[in-house]
């Protein structure tokens, strides 16, 4: 239970920094 939470977050995390990624691309300040 615990390692899935772990890894649900870690996919969160993931995904957050490549959205971040994309928005300073796109001139966007965060």
């Amino acid at each position: 239970m615990i390692e899935d939470v772990s890894g649900f977050l870690e996919c969160n995390v993931e995904l957050l920094s490549m959205d971040v990624e994309l928005a300073e691309l796109l001139g966007y300040s965060i």
